[in-house]
């Protein structure tokens, strides 16, 4: 029985138990597999949310581990395992710009595939907030005539100031560490010397001033340049000035009855009333006289220059002070700017990419985008961030009131231009590579309201450079230009004034009134209100004066304002520029306010903010227009289209000085006229596109004032170029 087995009352051989069961696991075997699916499934798609840098998920049951993609690809260090639910993007680093987040779950080999993507989300990083510093004070040296320094670290350039205020030619290269004075051609008395050295855009702020080092001139003897505004000779109306260096006296002789209320100034500061000025051996560099006629309530000025005659060598008759003296006229670009344009973001007919385009595609190269504060900041508690960076981070769902094409005030959407369009203008795309450059912290102040002679005041502001949000309507007492200006020095910019043919009411008088005493340009009371705005603030900020504006309706007087203001701070040292601007609002070729009736031309090494900021600041640059009714200048009515027509406008190659022959030369392309100018005066012209003045010529020596510029004439008279003024300084007469 040893080849049988026993089961269950049954008796079997043991070959046919194993049979059975080898049969059974068989069958056990084969239902098990006929009743499963041999391919693993997909895992679920995670949900991912975002904080701040942190994407972070619910786990995925059975997931073997996650992939983080940034794009669709796995970034670096982006495999994690199965029990990590969150990824700190910031570790890797991103450069600025948008970024689409997913997640993937891992399978487990064999029993799970790979998810598909989470939801997609969005991570937008910014640029890096930048908190630029003021740069160290320098520390300088005064040796003899020569101011020197070390070099300040990082320093984009340096400025040399007397009394605080900088001095013509005194605005420096990177590389500069030392000034000699005597080109000022400074009056007898102390001056305070100081330097301050130039922050670079972004990176730094300007130093506080250097160390003060007194600069004494002395003199042995005293010398006068007379110059009268308001008289048309003085010399026939009997009017002439004795100067006493002796006793220290002034004395305005005149015909019995003629002049009546005289008061003297030294600079701005009223100190004496009466004939004669008696100052006893303390004479000022510079004193002006002020004067009305008997019965009129005209007031004329007299500025007297008394200068030492340190610097009065040899035969020296004049002191020339060019803008132009650095200008590399082979090497440097000419460079078209408008800094004076409107958008829907304020009270203009074009969207903010409309106007940044068209002019990109009439060949501008620098552009400023100055929507008015007020518009732009209504209704709004917060407007830091539209104001200083609207062209591309001012939310469009956010509305303001705005201009539409039909002319009503409405809810329009604020618009603004993407950062990769930004950088197809800065790297000249389709225009083989000539960029345009968008100045920053941009914006027209509207703060006049506050009397007869505020009515209508703005001034358009560049490179504001802090947090500060100018108001939208400015209070009493602070509704003036006088605020306005103050707010934009306060806050590191640049500013000029605008239109103040439309404040004065020089609008209302008919073209050709240049001369009249009735045309507010020619009065006493607006040209030293402007004046002394000239005088009080820093001429690193407020720069100068709108001297065309669109089509010339508003400013055709306004070049006889500008020449008033130049006859009294010229004497100074204080040079005001002329800029040249549409006020564009429309880019529609008919309208008053398109593109293209003037411009302003830059003339820089390179077209940067830095080189920018160091023209606007120097009055390295001219201006062009098509309209200058005055003048007798239109191309706008020939042709009923303002955009830039070349063939009529000048282009200067070159302002050169000769300073021992006393001699300022122009050439430019495209000229048939020049007309040079001194105190509003037309003292030499030349039918031809180059032109040499000699200031010692004996028949204009007795015209040459303080300052000449000069007027270039393109063909049919439908353009036109201006110079800004070059100082001349008599010496030694």
């Amino acid at each position: 029985m040893g080849n049988r087995i026993h089961v269950g009352g049954f008796l079997m051989r043991k070959t046919m138990f194993f049979a059975w069961i080898t049969l059974i696991f068989g069958l056990v075997f084969i239902t098990c597999r006929g009743g499963s699916d041999p391919t693993p499934q997909a895992l679920p798609a995670p949900q991912i949310g975002l904080d701040g840098m942190v994407v972070y998920w619910e786990a995925v049951p059975r997931a073997g581990g996650y992939s983080v993609r940034i794009d669709g690809i796995e970034v670096d260090d982006g495999a994690l395992g199965y029990d990590e639910t969150s990824f700190n993007l910031a570790a890797l680093e991103l450069e600025p710009g948008e970024y689409l987040i997913t997640l993937v779950a891992l399978g487990v080999p064999g029993q799970s595939r790979d998810s598909e993507p989470s939801n997609a989300l969005t991570l937008v990083v910014d640029p890096p907030v930048l908190d630029p510093q003021p740069l160290p004070a320098p520390v300088i040296a005064l040796d003899g005539t020569v101011v020197s320094w070390a070099a300040v670290a990082d320093a984009g350039g340096y400025s040399v100031r007397i009394g605080g205020t900088q001095v013509a030619g005194g605005a420096l290269g990177a590389t500069v560490t030392s000034f000699d004075l005597v080109p000022l051609n400074l009056g007898v008395g102390d001056h305070l010397v100081t330097v301050v050295a130039i922050g670079v855009t972004g990176q730094s702020l300007d130093s506080a001033p250097s160390n003060a080092e007194t600069f004494t001139v002395g003199s042995s003897s005293i010398n006068t340049n007379i110059a009268w505004t308001g008289f048309t000779n003085p010399m026939v109306l009997g009017v002439s000035v004795e100067v006493n260096a002796g006793n220290g006296t002034i004395t305005v002789r005149y015909p019995e009855g003629l002049l009546t209320g005289i008061r003297w100034y030294e600079g701005l500061r009223q100190i004496a009333t009466g004939n004669p000025l008696v100052m006893g051996a303390g004479l000022p560099p510079l004193v002006t006289v002020m004067a009305g006629t008997a019965g009129s309530d005209m007031t004329y000025s007299l500025v007297v220059t008394v200068v030492g005659d340190y610097i009065a060598t040899g035969d020296s008759l004049f002191i020339i002070t060019s803008p132009y003296e650095a200008v590399d006229w082979d090497t440097w670009g000419q460079y078209r700017a408008a800094l004076h344009t409107h958008t829907t973001n304020s009270d203009g007919a074009a969207t903010l990419p409309e106007m940044v385009n068209r002019h990109f595609e009439l060949g501008f190269d620098v552009l400023a985008i100055t929507d008015h504060v007020w518009r732009r900041l209504a209704g709004r508690a917060s407007g830091d961030e539209c104001f200083r960076n609207l062209l591309t981070r001012c939310p469009t769902q956010q509305y303001w009131p705005g201009y539409v094409e039909t002319g009503v005030w409405g809810n329009v959407p604020l618009s603004h231009i993407t950062q990769e369009r930004l950088d197809q203008l800065l790297a000249g795309y389709g225009r083989d590579g000539r960029g345009m450059v968008i100045i920053p912290g941009t914006a027209e102040l509207a703060p006049g309201s506050g009397g007869p002679m505020e009515q209508g005041a703005e001034n358009n502001v560049f490179f504001w450079q802090t947090e500060e949000k100018p108001p939208s309507a400015w209070a009493a007492p602070n509704n003036t230009i006088r605020a306005g200006v103050a707010a934009a020095q306060r806050n590191g910019a640049i500013t000029f004034i605008n239109h103040p043919g439309r404040t004065t009411g020089g609008l209302s008088y008919t073209i050709g009134e240049t001369e009249s005493p009735n045309n507010p340009s020619n009065r006493n009371q607006w040209i030293r209100h402007y004046a002394d705005l000239f005088m009080e603030f820093s001429p690193d900020h407020l720069v100068g004066l709108e001297i065309f504006n669109r089509r010339d309706g508003d400013s055709r007087h306004d070049r006889v304002l500008w020449d008033n203001i130049l006859t009294r701070t010229v004497p100074h040292g204080r040079f005001v520029w002329g800029f040249a601007n549409d006020d564009t609002h429309s880019n529609s070729p008919t309208s008053s306010s398109s593109i293209g009736t003037n411009a302003n031309i830059f003339l820089m090494p390179e077209n940067n903010l830095d080189n920018i900021k160091s023209t606007m600041r120097g009055g390295n640059f001219y201006i062009v227009t098509h309209v200058a009714r005055n003048e007798g200048v239109s191309a706008i009515a020939a042709t009923a289209n303002a955009h830039p027509q070349p063939q009529y406008l000048p282009s200067i190659t070159s302002i050169a000085v000769d300073h021992d022959a006393y001699t300022i030369t122009i050439v430019a392309d495209n000229a048939v006229r020049i007309d040079w100018i001194s105190e509003g005066r037309v003292i030499q012209t030349t039918d031809a596109g180059t032109s040499t003045i000699s200031l010692a010529d004996p028949e204009i020596i007795d015209e040459v004032g303080v300052y000449v510029r000069a007027n270039i004439f393109g063909p049919a008279n439908r353009g036109m170029a201006l110079i800004q003024p070059i100082g001349t300084r008599r010496v030694n007469q």
